[in-house]
């Protein structure tokens, strides 16, 4: 598909950046890697790769859930326990009170919870509440939904300060990434150990952003949409989760912090945009005080109406 000049011109005057250039992203999905670099602008096949929204070991992974869903019996597919999908990516069931009766076992079936249990004997067609259950380390965790992040969408600003990323509604905001002679891992894990210590013990929402080149940890489940209708995983874990459930991002290519993540609390939101090498946070002066006084962190203040982008970097 062609496009004149003055046709671009007007599309890129209604349509912020980072939208225009994901759009055209979108629009080649099918072509080779080459042909991404030289259409999109890229000078290396890293920034290309993370442009190219196509998960291909997702997209076989539903695939072949797919499939074995359509070889099971219709009666067998009413059922989480025989879906075909993995059993990390059963769905959540509304809980029901059981009737009484003789010979009705009240053992919580493969895959599902305990306080989920329900009679194996009482008909009970499975029923999707917008929420979704998986397993990983032995432990059942909850992928979140569009009222998890409603305190987001939409509350960020078009521009290139850090409120793009951070709704503008904490106290301070700064800007992170690993300094000089400073492993991603050391970096990474000051930075938590700062959140950990400012943050009273509570779940911690993960979100991986779906860019089609890296690890979202469960590829299988369902998202949720932010910014520029970016697909994110979000999944109700911790700070032990968020070092350790994945090897790679698009900030550094063995980094494991999650590309958003907040407190059940809202006290503060880490956010790293899917142009940025860096990483944006708000929360409170206390909490970006310590941030800043860790050198670990390389913590830098930023105000509402700054440029967000650190001194030294570039934008991609």
């Amino acid at each position: 598909m062609h496009t004149t000049l003055a046709h671009t011109c007007q599309i890129g005057k209604l349509m912020p950046n980072r939208k225009l250039r994901q759009s055209g992203r979108n629009l080649w999905r099918s072509a080779s890697l080459r042909d991404i670099m030289a259409r999109m602008g890229h000078d290396s096949p890293r920034a290309a790769l993370i442009y190219q929204h196509a998960n291909r070991e997702a997209d076989q992974g539903i695939a072949d859930a797919i499939e074995r869903r359509s070889r099971l019996p219709s009666a067998s597919r009413a059922s989480a326990r025989s879906s075909g999908l993995p059993r990390e990516y059963r769905p959540w069931r509304a809980r029901r009170v059981p009737r009484s009766g003789a010979g009705m076992s009240t053992e919580p079936e493969p895959g599902l919870a305990p306080e989920d249990a329900r009679p194996r004997k009482t008909k009970v067609e499975p029923i999707m509440m917008g929420s979704m259950d998986v397993t990983k380390d032995g432990r059942i965790w909850r992928i979140g939904t569009a009222r998890d992040i409603g305190w987001i969408a939409g509350k960020t600003t078009e521009g290139l300060s850090i409120t793009t990323a951070i709704p503008p509604v904490f106290d301070a905001y700064a800007t992170f990434y690993p300094p000089d002679g400073v492993s991603v891992e050391a970096h990474e894990r000051a930075v938590i150990d700062v959140l950990t210590q400012h943050t009273p013990d509570q779940p911690w929402w993960l979100g991986y952003l779906d860019t089609g080149a890296h690890n979202v940890v469960f590829p299988l489940a369902q998202k949720v949409s932010l910014y520029w209708n970016w697909p994110y995983v979000l999944v109700e874990a911790g700070p032990e989760q968020a070092l350790t459930w994945r090897t790679g991002h698009m900030r550094a290519g063995n980094g494991s912090l999650p590309d958003l993540f907040f407190p059940a609390d809202h006290s503060w939101l880490v956010s790293a945009l899917w142009d940025d090498i860096w990483t944006d946070i708000g929360g409170t002066t206390t909490l970006i005080t310590a941030l800043h006084d860790n050198p670990l962190v390389n913590a830098r203040r930023v105000g509402t109406d700054e440029d967000a982008l650190p001194p030294g970097l570039t934008r991609d």
